[in-house]
């Protein structure tokens, strides 16, 4: 969650770290600690691999027509 007065550097700083986390993890996706999960897009179940760490957690897909579909973020389980 972010703060209510946190400073904009900050936030970006925060978000490229993040974001350079789901990257670093997400290049394995075929180990452990990932599981995997199906969840529908456009009505359609699509297979996706999910994984929490200490930084958080981040989701990683393919959906049908070659689109790749990718979040992350701290604070919530599957």
């Amino acid at each position: 969650t972010w703060p209510p007065q946190m400073d904009h550097a900050l936030r970006d700083d925060w978000l490229d770290q993040q974001t350079e986390t789901a990257f670093t993890l997400a290049d394995d996706l075929g180990s452990a600690p990932w599981s995997t999960l199906s969840l529908p897009v456009d009505g359609v179940p699509v297979e996706f691999h999910y994984r929490e760490s200490e930084f958080g957690w981040v989701l990683a897909g393919s959906a049908h027509g070659g689109v790749h579909i990718g979040a992350y973020g701290r604070g919530m389980s599957a």
